[in-house]
């Protein structure tokens, strides 16, 4: 089980992600990023739904525009992660 996940565009935000990773770590449950712990795309919407305590958008310009992410941010939504 995951404290958090976080969804994020990685052109725009890979360091800020890990950054905030590295400070969450430090004070609650370990903290899902893709680049460390996605081994299947495909169970990645069932660890949102099922695996994750609540999920952190880091919201920049190309954030809402991947499909992965928005999907993350719907699945986290209709789980209540959100």
């Amino acid at each position: 089980f995951y404290g958090s996940f976080i969804c994020h565009h990685k052109a725009d935000a890979a360091a800020q992600a890990r950054y905030l990773k590295m400070l969450l770590d430090r004070h609650e449950q370990e903290t899902f990023i893709d680049s460390d712990h996605l081994k299947d795309l495909d169970t990645l919407f069932d660890t949102v739904k099922t695996r994750v305590g609540r999920l952190i958008a880091y919201l920049t310009r190309g954030t809402l525009t991947r499909p992965w992410c928005c999907g993350e941010i719907t699945t986290a939504y209709r789980t209540g992660s959100i």
